[in-house]
């Protein structure tokens, strides 16, 4: 179980800012395995945030 793993991964996402001290976001995480067996694959990962905004 020991060896070499590459994995490419990029973050892509978007957010709101509404008019009260509240934003909301959605990010998307897709990675790709390129070498070795752990990560030999396609995966892809979804978040959703709400957040408070302090002033």
């Amino acid at each position: 179980n020991d060896g070499l793993f590459i994995n490419a991964d990029g973050n892509i996402g978007i957010e709101y800012n509404f008019k009260a001290p509240f934003l909301i976001s959605l990010d998307f995480r897709p990675e790709i395995g390129i070498i070795g067996n752990y990560g030999r694959d396609t995966d892809l990962d979804l978040a959703l945030s709400i957040r408070y905004q302090f002033n």
